[in-house]
């Protein structure tokens, strides 16, 4: 198998991640799960341009840490970044952003500048409005693989806080941006007892 070819099957895959990702968002926005129906919870905090600016420095809390015995299960993000009125500078190449706890790494993939596939962090931060839809836990995504079982330590993430980290690549925050801009990030998850 060529090189090309290799590159072509990842891309394929990728696409259709993307579309069931896309499908899934479709349904949840029609369908909005309701706290206490059927016991999954939504969670949503926007950022301000002083937040986004520090992410690098300072993770941003999500959901709070459930309790001992107790796991967040996120199962879908949505990330909303409205940053048309300024573009943030000062972003690494090597730089990702992810959806964590202090013990693990939850997201399906690490927004970066490396060629996942899905987004860039550039241009979740630079390219204006956007909008990026990710499933979660399940899977991890490795560049050059492909999509992979996420397994580890239950001690990752029993009585853990899920927050949104920034690795700006040893560059320190970000710069540039505006007042007006904002990053909205929803998160579906439900609590499971261990």
């Amino acid at each position: 198998m060529t090189i090309q070819q290799i590159q072509q099957h990842i891309n394929d895959k990728a696409n259709d991640a993307r579309q069931l990702i896309n499908l899934i968002a479709d349904y949840l926005q029609a369908n909005p799960p309701s706290p206490g129906g059927l016991g999954y919870l939504s969670a949503t905090v926007t950022l301000t341009d002083a937040q986004i600016k520090t992410l690098p420095t300072t993770p941003v809390i999500l959901i709070v840490a459930p309790g001992i015995g107790k796991v967040i299960s996120p199962f879908f993000y949505t990330i909303y970044s409205k940053c048309s009125a300024g573009a943030y500078t000062n972003i690494d190449a090597a730089g990702f952003m992810e959806i964590d706890t202090d013990g693990g790494f939850l997201s399906l993939v690490a927004i970066d500048d490396v060629g996942s596939g899905v987004s860039t962090l550039s241009n979740l931060l630079t390219g204006g409005d956007r909008i990026l839809n990710l499933l979660s836990q399940d899977v991890d995504f490795i560049q050059g693989i492909g999509v992979v079982a996420n397994n580890q330590p239950a001690s990752n993430f029993n009585n853990k806080a899920i927050r949104l980290n920034v690795n700006n690549g040893g560059s320190g925050n970000f710069t540039g941006g505006n007042a007006a801009n904002t990053l909205k990030v929803t998160v579906n998850y439900v609590i499971v007892d261990l």
